[in-house]
């Protein structure tokens, strides 16, 4: 039979199992299997933890039973053991209930019509780990639990426990349990830590303390009042749904009342050009129609009584006066026009008090800035000598464009 590391073994004198510290080396530790009742040795290691080994195969074939009692067996035999000795806190971890993601669709938008698919993610609630004192006469070990035997089991029937390995599954009639927390401790993770040798600590207290007090290799599989949490999930769940509906509302109304607002801002706009172009054309008409029926040339027609006092000046002195004596524009001035004279292809514009000279360049590119009332060309202060030549006689009533 080939050799089997058992770390607890079944002292026969005290009938307990016991570790390989706790009894005499070799074959006086007084111990056999407890899984084929062979007698074992114990043995202290140097690289490995101290432990249990069957003895020779003579004394196997003395029992004539085939042995399966392995490391993960004889953990799981000893901690029913310590469930039954010791008086100690045990921590139950911690439970996350978590429901599923949900998709559904959306109710019609009454402000466009609309209908989409909408969603939230899964969402979980956290059970908080929990501390219990443990004693000798409050638990029962290999006991009958709702169909199901047990590794231990409160008096009050409030907390199971329940030891898994290859081979040992969870029991299916436990996951459904609600009146009980069900802690199910996984001994092939804890298999390889207490393998490793520790030599400030046993393998028993190691044990103990994952057993009680760590909650690496526990797993809450079940609660006690597991309905009244998966209530409150559902209640989460249905909130969320409720206030993401109402805020896909919300959005659907926003949108629309931004699309209204925006169409009535297009429209508005289309308007005000539509205005604006209408209002630059009836000006330029208006110019236009001015500027035609005051076009003429009075340079024969004396203007003022006293007209034998002034020279008459030729068209071409009249624009040699303005520009080599006239100054441009500095202001913003609404612009009154009291005539117009064509001058070829430029103009003589007369206001109140001033007569501008306006190259063609200026005046036709540039109607709809008159329009506006801005100045260009060069200007010079109206004078009796300059109304003589221009045959100006007494200004006519103001038109404004």
């Amino acid at each position: 039979m080939a050799e089997s590391l058992i770390p607890f073994a079944f002292h026969v004198a005290t009938g307990r199992l016991v570790e390989v510290d706790e009894v005499p080396r070799g074959l006086k530790c007084g111990c056999i299997c407890p899984g084929c009742q062979t007698p074992l040795v114990g043995r202290e290691c140097i690289d490995r933890i101290d432990h249990f080994a069957h003895k020779t195969r003579n004394s196997y074939e003395e029992t004539k039973t085939e042995c399966n009692y392995s490391f993960v067996v004889s953990i799981r035999a000893m901690c029913k053991q310590l469930l039954s000795e010791l008086k100690r806190d045990f921590v139950i971890p911690e439970y996350h209930l978590t429901s599923e993601p949900q998709t559904w669709p959306s109710p019609v938008s009454p402000a466009n019509g609309k209908q989409e698919l909408l969603s939230i993610p899964a969402y979980t609630i956290t059970i908080p780990a929990k501390v219990i004192s443990l004693s000798p006469q409050d638990i029962r070990v290999e006991c009958n639990f709702n169909g199901v035997v047990v590794d231990g089991l409160t008096q009050n029937r409030n907390l199971v426990i329940y030891f898994v390995y290859e081979g040992r599954p969870i029991p299916e009639l436990l996951l459904v349990s609600n009146t009980a927390d069900v802690v199910v401790i996984d001994l092939v993770a804890m298999e390889p830590v207490l393998r490793t040798k520790d030599k400030l600590h046993s393998i028993r207290s190691r044990l103990s303390d994952f057993i009680y007090d760590d909650v690496r290799f526990k797993q809450l599989v079940s609660f006690e009042s597991s309905s009244v949490h998966i209530a409150d999930l559902e209640k989460l769940v249905n909130e969320t749904k409720h206030l993401t509906e109402n805020e896909w509302l919300k959005k659907q109304d926003e949108d629309a009342r931004l699309a209204a607002y925006l169409a009535q801002e297009a429209l508005n706009t289309e308007v005000r050009d539509q205005q604006r172009w209408e209002e630059a054309r009836l000006k330029e008409a208006q110019r236009r129609q001015f500027s035609e029926s005051n076009r003429r040339f009075r340079a024969d027609t004396p203007a003022f009584d006293n007209a034998h006092a002034h020279k008459k000046l030729s068209m071409e002195e009249i624009i040699n006066y303005i520009t080599m004596n006239g100054a441009k524009p500095s202001d913003l001035q609404s612009l009154v026009i009291l005539d117009v004279i064509e001058v070829g292809i430029n103009w003589i514009i007369v206001e109140k008090d001033r007569i501008w000279y306006v190259t063609s360049g200026d005046w036709r590119t540039a109607n709809m800035r008159y329009a506006a009332g801005m100045r260009t060309g060069i200007w010079v202060e109206r004078t009796e000598e300059l109304d003589y030549s221009l045959g100006l006689r007494k200004p006519r009533a103001n038109v404004e464009w």
